[in-house]
This record gives C-alpha cells, structure tokens and sequence, in this order.
C-alpha cells in the first residue's frame, strides 16, 4: 500500500540528506538499460522467495482467496509479468504515482519541528502539483474455503489455521493484536504452553495478524512431525476457537500489553523504525502518537478481546492451511 524512501543521517547533516533523498524521489532518471539490470536481480529474488512453506502460502493461497484483487498476487510479482515489463511501462507508472499529491514527508530526531517542516515546504512544496492523489483501496471480495492443502517437497507438516480480519482499520485490530500474543507470544502463551511444553507436538509456535488498510488475516501456526498432524491440528484449532469461548486471564492481558509495549518501544529505538511507525499512522488517518497508540491497546478488557473473537471464531471454525510432504 505504500513505498518508503528513508535517510538516516547526522543532524547537521539534515539539509543536504533531505536535499539528496528529494532528489533519488522526484528526479529519478533510469533507462533500458537500467531496467534489464535490475529485472536479472529480481528474478533470483522471485525464484528464491519460493523456497518454503510460507512461500507455497503466499504465492498459492493468497491467489485464491482474492482471485480478482492485487493483494491475492506477491508483493514482488511473478516471473511470466517481471520477464515482460518494459522500460515504457516503468517509466508511466512512474510519472502517475511519484507526484505530490501522492507524498508525505515523515520526520523522527534531534531536528527541530518547524526548520524541517519549513525545508519540506521549499522542496515537496515547488513541486507541480499536477495529477490526482491515489484513491484508498476499495476492501477485496475474499472468496475462502475452510481448508487449503498443499503437498510438496517438505520433510515437516506445517499447519495454520486463522480468518480473514478488517485489517488496521478496523475496531479490533488492537484487541486482534493482543490476541495474538495470548496464543503464540512467547513461552507463557497457550499454544506454547500445550503443544510444546505438554504435549511436545512442536518446539515452536507462532501466532500474528497480518494486516493492510481495509483487510487482514489473524493466523496461529506450527511445524510437526507428519505422525503428529492430526493431533496438532485439533489442538491448533481448539485453542483458537476458545478465545472466542472464554476469556482471558488477567495475567495473560497483561503478559500480552508488555509484550506489545516492549516491541514498539524496540521499534522506536530507531529513528528508521519511529518513522515507519508515523507513516503508516499518517497513511491510514489515525493518530500518530505512540503513547495513544498504548493508552487504546492497555485499555483493552478481557471482554472486549473475547468479543474480537467471538466475531471471527464464534460461530464457524477458523480456517486452515496445510503443507504437507508430498511423500507422506
């Protein structure tokens, strides 16, 4: 949804940086030359993104849940369309989307507020102002099935199951964020807790939302031994479709805010990371502040994360995905 440009630089280096990051934005110069460069580059990337389970997931799953909508295809493309791009169709792209009323400018460091903003206005600001800003994304028409499985060439079973979510923007997206933790973050969770600790199905777990502006994805996942799938499965599922039964404890909330709170604070230790944190707040309309961003997330009850679950899991069982070896 969105492409970002970072410099990270000396303070009294900020001009100069800012100047020359303008420049690589809205004076980019390429030719054929250049593109058949980078295709080759590209290309190696494609083939070795699709090494692994999570690969099958992406390139395959993906494609048929959203079978008409961009998010359904790879962030970085398939090789039938990068083999046929050409210099033309890079060059329009181009000039339709690098405008300025496609641009926002995002500051994090020991740079006082109005100097910068006064230095973003005398560049961003001479701009032409010609075009139209892209339009938000309409919300995709998900088309799912209860359960993908893929056989290939894998030793493990690597199994997931979860639902498709409202994304970033939608109400539970924070409470969808704590869930996760509750179920996969760290060795105090419950996934951990029974499929490591007690049942020894697995030695990792994992759980996250995977979220854009207006959709998303809440999944739980795993790696086992293929004589132990099927008991994996039914415990994956089981632990999921229990949030959505009971609620959580007070220790588990507040294991899940601490967990939450030490990884934004990480995030933010970086002026890289306090700057993507601000874009994507700015991009989707929502306040940029990260202590309102943790006052809203430890304000959250145990009801109200029972509540997020009962909207996904409550009725209906979570989706699966499996990739299985093709041998088994």
């Amino acid at each position: 949804e969105q492409t970002e440009y970072h410099a990270d630089l000396p303070v009294d280096q900020f001009e100069d940086g800012w100047e020359a990051l303008v420049s690589m934005v809205t004076r980019t110069a390429f030719d054929q030359a250049d593109v058949e460069r980078e295709r080759g580059g590209v290309l190696q990337e494609v083939a070795l993104g699709k090494i692994g389970p999570l690969a099958v997931v992406a390139y395959s799953v993906l494609g048929r849940i959203f079978p008409n909508d961009p998010i359904g295809q790879p962030v970085i493309g398939f090789r039938r369309t990068l083999s046929r791009i050409r210099y033309e169709d890079l060059d329009r792209y181009y000039r339709r989307h690098y405008i300025p009323a496609n641009m926002y400018a995002v500051g994090g460091g020991d740079v006082e507020p109005g100097r910068a903003a006064d230095f973003v206005r005398s560049t961003l600001g001479r701009l032409p102002r010609g075009g139209e800003p892209h339009p938000l994304n309409e919300r995709p028409a998900p088309q799912s099935a209860p359960v993908y499985r893929f056989k290939t060439l894998v030793k493990q079973s690597y199994l997931f199951a979860g639902s498709l979510t409202g994304g970033e923007s939608a109400q539970d997206a924070l409470a969808l964020d704590l869930l996760a933790r509750v179920l996969g973050g760290g060795r105090a969770s419950r996934l951990h807790r029974r499929l490591v600790q007690r049942e020894a199905l697995t030695d990792e777990v994992l759980a996250l939302p995977f979220q854009v502006s207006n959709i998303g994805a809440f999944a739980a996942g795993l790696a086992c031994d293929p004589p132990k799938a099927t008991a994996a499965r039914a415990a994956l599922v089981e632990e999921i479709t229990r949030l959505a039964q009971e609620p959580v404890s007070p220790a588990e909330i507040e294991t899940a805010k601490r967990l939450l709170h030490g990884e934004l604070m990480r995030r933010l230790e970086t002026n890289e990371g306090f700057a993507e944190f601000l874009a994507r707040r700015v991009l989707l309309r929502q306040d940029a502040d990260p202590t309102a961003y943790l006052q809203r997330a430890f304000a959250l009850t145990p009801g109200e994360l029972r509540e997020a679950a009962g909207r996904h899991w409550g009725g209906a069982r979570p989706l699966e995905i499996q990739v299985v070896p093709a041998r088994e």
